[in-house]
């Protein structure tokens, strides 16, 4: 083998290398169907509500809600629909952002996090996220197992 040879291997063993570790990191990460710049903000998780044939988030299954009640079902959709899941998991069993199942949390106090938002995490105003929503959100986390 030439000095060439053994040169150009390691490059190209290296560059496969930190492609495949770049894969690995952004897997689930990059959700499928993002929005090009500019295109119409949408929503990317699969409401609870889908029909069977839809596909759910590829990370975990969803799962219907503990209680069945109308504020509970109203809080799930919400969760789904503002992407919650992404973050805290389907089931707010707690992912890159924390566990919210069972949250004894006050109203005031969470309303206030998901207002303002918090690190990393964006801020849901009133035209993102109504109030009833909001609420029927935090009801449904209380409703969750841990």
């Amino acid at each position: 083998m030439s000095k060439e040879e053994l040169t150009v291997k390691p490059i190209w063993f290296l560059t496969f290398l930190i492609f495949a570790a770049a894969l690995t990191a952004c897997a689930g990460q990059i959700p499928v169907g993002t929005a090009a710049p500019g295109a119409p903000d949408v929503p990317l998780a699969t409401p609870l509500a889908a029909p069977p044939t839809a596909t759910p988030h590829a990370i975990e299954p969803v799962v219907k809600p503990v209680a069945a009640s109308a504020s509970n079902d109203r809080g799930a959709q919400a969760w789904a629909g503002q992407n919650c899941n992404l973050c805290h998991g389907d089931q707010a069993a707690g992912r890159i952002g924390p566990q919210l199942a069972k949250t004894s949390v006050s109203a005031d106090a969470f309303a206030k996090v998901v207002r303002g938002g918090r690190g990393s995490m964006p801020a849901y105003t009133a035209d993102k996220l109504s109030d009833a929503d909001l609420t029927a959100m935090l009801a449904w986390l209380q409703t969750l197992k841990d």
